[in-house]
């Protein structure tokens, strides 16, 4: 797996490069503080970036039930405040 920075690194090129939307097929699971500070900050900086979740199922009471584990907490954060702006903007 690729260290946070270099997926970071990896985002701005994108971002000067002109990417519109970019999508991460991985799951950022645990928190690596130092790592996930700049990767918060380029997702930031593009503004427009998909990080992946993974499912799982667990059977309760005969009732199949599907979870998702989120992105590590300051990656998820970040997201959040993106679906925040992307929402009162399609309000306006």
């Amino acid at each position: 797996m690729l260290r946070r920075t270099i997926q970071a690194r990896l985002l701005d090129e994108l971002r000067r490069a002109g990417a519109k939307v970019v999508a991460f097929d991985i799951v950022f699971t645990g928190d690596i503080p130092n790592e996930d500070v700049t990767l918060a900050q380029a997702i930031r900086d593009h503004g427009n970036v998909l990080c992946g979740v993974e499912p799982q199922s667990s059977t309760q009471n005969g009732e199949e039930k599907l979870r998702f584990t989120p992105p590590a907490l300051l990656l998820r954060q970040q997201q959040q405040k993106q679906n925040r702006v992307r929402e009162k903007a399609r309000r306006k």
